[in-house]
């Protein structure tokens, strides 16, 4: 496959004829005709929105002539979707009985995490 060759000829007015592998090339419809300004559109459409390069020639009306190849922009790949948050869980209470505390008491209840032996003097550490 051989990169599209885009000819770009400027004329006196400031009006530029443009073709892609000797294939004309207008504007859209009713649109004005191309222009210097128009490079960026001419070569979005040439490259199909610059997934291919191109080889560009521009002649300007004085005759000069000036070459250069656009490169085929890089296409990031889409960030992933993240996994969807999962619903933080509901608390799971636990029944806790005892007897002799008076209506309405507060009473502490604590999770035991680890055990230990008091020392001889009677002192513990944890």
């Amino acid at each position: 496959m051989s990169i599209p060759f885009v000819v770009l000829d400027v004329r006196e007015d400031g009006t530029v004829a443009v073709t892609v592998d000797g294939i004309r090339l207008d504007p859209e419809p009713f649109a004005p005709p191309w222009r210097r300004s128009s490079f960026g559109q001419i070569i979005d459409r040439a490259t199909d929105d610059r997934t291919t390069p191109a080889r560009v020639e521009v002649r300007e009306a004085d005759g000069t002539t000036f070459t250069d190849i656009i490169a085929a922009q890089r296409r990031r790949a889409p960030d992933p979707t993240p996994d969807p948050e999962k619903p933080a869980s509901r608390p799971v209470f636990q029944t806790v009985e005892g007897d002799g505390f008076v209506p309405g008491e507060d009473i502490a209840v604590a999770v035991v995490t680890g055990h230990t032996d008091a020392s001889g003097t009677g002192t513990a550490r944890a």
